[in-house]
């Protein structure tokens, strides 16, 4: 008895293992069968049988059946599994329009994703939320800058596409230096001349962002918010600082000026005529600085002038004329300021020639004077004058004596109110009153 059995078909196959690329695979190779005339035929999964190798594309994990068969022979099949990997992150999967970036508070800045391959969906994050954080938009990335103390700081931006078939998440970043906001700060000084009213110091001030503090401070005094004034004349330098939470602050100076103004003195008279020896007073009625008041003479040996409170008092020495100076000196607000006055002295009806020290020599007797032509004492052309307490000889060429020594009266002196002798003949042929300076 003959024992008949069908023949035997040896298959084998190569399954194919890949990552995802776009491109249509194989999914088996090197499809090896015996006898090499059976049939074969594929399958994938559930799918229909077909006699045509199947390809796959995306990523995934495939089971293809393999079966050949001929007739008189047990058909063989095997299986085979077959696995396409998601593309991992590659470089250029996913691109941005900038990988970097400065951020000025308060202003938000912008980039864009540029390419997406893998279509996912986007998302955002921030490495440091306090520096900078980030929405997206499609494809719009808007990082918003946070209220910073110092300027350079950092913050990553990560933008992601979510994981699809074919794709791992993919990932690129933007680097965001953020710094703080700029303020703008400008002003006017006030410029002027003293008129003892209160001005402000700084006007027409001007600040960005308009709800930034400002303070104000005059030379090294304190801040204040409210605008300070000025009065006095003086230069002034006014500090101005502007501030705001995330903003650089701003300071500036600005030189304030106030200028004196010129003073006046009036005077009760501008001119008088006094006699030589003789007094004369004025005053000044109006000092608009309220400097002090000093006078000159612009002529001591004709007049001198003195000063008390408001009063001047003018003295006349001798013939001539002067100008009286009146000054009230420069004060914190007002310049110096005068007023003239103009003084003739006129010469005393009767009044001898004043003697200077020339005219005065020792003889060893006393003191002798060559007299001088319009001299009261017209008697003899030389006299000597010993002075023994009050008393005064008088020696002199006589009109009755020709003789050089002749004693011509005896007379007795006394110092009036203006420093000068008075002298009154006792005896002799001129019994007369008479008065004299010895020095100008």
């Amino acid at each position: 008895t003959a024992t008949v059995n069908r023949g035997t078909i040896t298959l084998t196959a190569d399954a194919y293992t890949g990552s995802y690329d776009g491109a249509a695979h194989n999914a088996v190779s090197n499809v090896k069968v015996t006898p090499s005339d059976a049939t074969v035929k594929y399958k994938i999964g559930s799918g229909s049988q077909t006699t045509t190798v199947p390809t796959v594309t995306n990523a995934a994990s495939y089971t293809v059946s393999i079966e050949a068969s001929k007739a008189g022979y047990v058909t063989k099949s095997i299986s085979k599994t077959v696995t396409v990997s998601k593309q991992s992150n590659k470089t250029g999967n996913l691109t941005l329009s900038a990988a970097s970036g400065t951020v000025t508070y308060p202003t938000a800045a912008t980039f864009t994703v540029t390419k997406n391959t893998s279509g996912g969906a986007l998302t955002v994050a921030s490495s440091n939320a306090n520096v900078a954080t980030a929405t997206i938009s499609g494809t719009t990335v808007t990082v918003t800058p946070k209220v910073l103390t110092s300027d350079g700081q950092t913050a990553t931006i990560t933008v992601t596409s979510a994981a699809t078939t074919n794709y791992e998440a993919q990932t690129a970043t933007y680097t965001a230096t953020v710094n703080r906001g700029t303020i703008t700060l400008t002003a006017d000084a006030y410029t002027g001349s003293y008129d003892g009213a209160a001005h402000n110091a700084v006007s027409n001030v001007k600040v960005t962002p308009s709800d930034a503090t400002v303070k104000y401070k005059i030379g090294s005094g304190s801040q204040t918010t409210t605008v300070p004034t000025v009065t006095n004349a003086a230069s002034y330098t006014v500090s101005i600082e502007a501030s705001k939470a995330g903003y650089v602050t701003k300071s500036i100076s600005k030189t304030v000026t106030v200028n004196k103004i010129n003073g006046q003195v009036t005077l009760s008279a501008t001119s008088g005529i006094i006699k030589a020896l003789d007094t004369t007073t004025f005053t000044v009625t109006k000092n608009t600085s309220g400097g002090a008041l000093t006078v000159t003479s612009s002529n001591a040996n004709a007049a001198t002038a003195t000063i008390s409170g408001t009063t001047v008092t003018v003295t006349g020495k001798a013939e001539g004329s002067a100008t009286i100076t009146v000054t009230s000196a420069a004060t914190t607000n007002y310049n110096a300021a005068s007023a003239t006055y103009s003084i003739t002295v006129k010469k005393r009806e009767g009044d001898p020639i004043l003697y200077t020290a020339k005219d005065l020599y020792n003889s060893g007797q006393g003191w002798q004077m060559t007299q001088r032509e319009g001299s009261r004492f017209s008697t003899g052309p030389i006299m000597s004058c010993p002075l023994y307490g009050n008393d005064l000889w008088l020696w002199g060429k006589g009109a009755n004596n020709g003789t050089i020594g002749h004693n011509v009266a005896y007379a007795t002196r006394t110092i009036d109110t203006h420093g000068c002798s008075k002298v009154t003949v006792k005896s002799g042929p001129y019994s007369k009153s008479c008065r004299r300076n010895l020095f100008k």
